[in-house]
């Protein structure tokens, strides 16, 4: 890269479009030399002519297709950076592109995001190979995949707290026909689902951090076990067997919950005429001896996680690359290839070890061992807490840019009695707050926001002229970046999107408790 300017070259066919990128990429500061290319032959004219730090290319171009110009780009200018910026591509082609080699995914109309994916693209060239026949080690794979993952989770779960939202709120109604039940009960269901694709995003981003807890393991899996025996349906049957010995471990719930969810799904699609899934708690006793990938047996020995399917097994020479990413057995569009990948970089980063074991046409059992602790089990949330405010007598602001998500959070708190003022961004939430700050109990705010304050800088300008005002945010990010935006001591409990009816009411409940 030059010392100068950085020269970014812009594969967009609509004049009118390009001014709008280049516009948002020089929000932040930027200094950068932008070219235009329309069509196929002025991009791949001007790749030719050298002088390129950085490509933004729209997806849909007249003739040209986008994996085409991505091709030529890697051909005649390798090691370039190369951001995805469309409004019509969808996720699943976004993501085969981010496999080839793509740098990043920027939507239209989420053009404030072009600042940071240039930043992480532009920062990240030097670290990365640029011959075109040079091999991606997975760790690298992985971390190409996660880069789109902030952007795409953000609006994924802002979409899912709508769709599930509202099903909960007909599923709960008194006066739904029984005729609308069972198709909502599916639609929920798909979207729990479509939960789980969005987590697995989240945990590809680098910046995920575990948000650890001592749980009894026994309990927390036996809860995870009940939910999925709803997802999987009737054909699976689930079988739980706890440990007699309750073991404790440290260990990221959401992280865990999505290990079994993976381990779960590879099973169902397994047993394709349905079978057992048994899952299991147990203990592995210190033995001292060295286990797995360098992990040691501590002193106060492991817990156990065992997963076993009657499916049809797996085949003994792909075992030793079934935990690669992207790596997948599947039919076309049943799988990416990051489930088990996945699975064992949440192993990993708990500080323990998975094994395998398995026959064709017998079953496969994944056993999974993380370190005990001797800790206190975290407190359950509520415990000595006071009676659930009355809500007729507390006002809330809510902060909330997505309209879809703002309307059903509001219809949602409304309906729970709480008189609501809103809001769209930090500087509206403060020109609400100079004319009603004296009546409300409560700031419920997305951690990201449009315009210069965030969620957490705007509950700590609130909080510091009236310190009781409680505070909850919601984020669609994951619990790592809102703890990145929120900085050394958050404002308040983070409620992950998507969230349902009951969880929101929860959440606020034990705020103003």
């Amino acid at each position: 890269m030059n010392g100068g300017p950085l020269r970014v070259l812009s594969l967009e066919p609509d004049a009118g479009d390009h001014e709008r990128v280049c516009r948002h990429a020089v929000s932040a500061g930027l200094s950068a030399e932008f070219t235009r290319a329309a069509n196929r032959a002025e991009f791949e004219a001007a790749l030719k002519r050298g002088a390129v730090d950085l490509i933004l290319a729209d997806h849909c171009i007249p003739g040209y297709g986008g994996m085409e110009a991505l091709e030529s780009a890697q051909t005649l200018r390798p090691g370039v950076p190369y951001i995805i910026v469309s409004g019509s591509t969808g996720e699943d082609r976004a993501a085969e592109c981010i496999r080839r080699g793509a740098s990043d995914f920027v939507h239209k109309d989420r053009l404030d995001r072009l600042p940071e994916a240039i930043a992480r693209a532009t920062q990240g060239t030097a670290e990365r190979q640029s011959g075109p026949e040079a091999d991606l080690l997975p760790a690298q794979k992985m971390e190409l995949v996660g880069k789109m993952a902030g952007g795409i989770a953000h609006d994924l779960n802002n979409l899912l707290t709508i769709i599930s939202g509202y099903v909960c709120m007909l599923l709960d109604s008194d006066s739904l026909p029984p005729a609308a039940s069972e198709p909502l009960k599916r639609v929920f269901a798909a979207s729990h689902q479509a939960t789980g694709v969005v987590r697995q995003l989240l945990l590809l981003r680098r910046r995920r951090t575990l948000t650890t807890e001592v749980i009894d393991l026994n309990a927390e899996v036996g809860l995870m076990a009940g939910t999925l025996r709803e997802l999987l349906g009737r054909a699976v049957v689930v079988e739980f067997e706890p440990s007699p010995d309750s073991p404790r471990v440290s260990a990221d719930v959401g992280m865990l919950e999505q290990l079994l969810s993976n381990l779960a799904d590879n099973a169902r699609d397994a047993m394709a005429r349905g079978g057992r899934l048994t899952i299991a708690v147990g203990l592995r006793p210190p033995t001292g001896e060295v286990a797995p990938e360098g992990h040691h047996a501590r002193t106060g020995g492991h817990a156990s996680l065992t997963v076993r399917d009657t499916g049809c097994g797996i085949p003994a020479p792909l075992i030793p690359r079934i935990f690669e990413p992207f790596f997948t057995t599947k039919q076309e569009g049943r799988g990416t290839g990051m489930g088990l990948a996945i699975v064992q970089d949440i192993v990993r980063r708990h500080g323990g070890w998975i094994e395998v074991k398995t026959e064709v046409g017998v079953g496969t059992e994944f056993r999974i061992y993380l370190p005990l602790t001797q800790a206190e089990l975290a407190a359950s949330p509520g415990v000595g807490r006071g009676p659930a405010p009355t809500a007729a007598t507390r006002t809330l602001l809510l902060v909330e840019d997505e309209p879809g998500v703002r309307e059903f959070t509001a219809a949602v708190l409304q309906q729970d009695g709480y008189r609501l003022l809103q809001a769209r961004s930090g500087e509206g939430a403060l020109e609400t707050w100079r004319w009603h700050s004296a009546r409300i109990d409560l700031l419920l705010t997305d951690v990201v926001l449009p315009g210069e304050l965030s969620g957490p800088q705007l509950a700590a300008k609130l909080q510091a002229e009236k310190p009781a005002l409680r505070v909850v945010l919601t984020t669609g990010h994951g619990h790592g970046a809102a703890a990145a935006q929120a900085g050394d001591g958050a404002p308040g409990p983070v409620l992950m999107k998507p969230y349902t009816p009951r969880s929101l009411l929860k959440a606020v409940h034990e705020a103003l408790a």
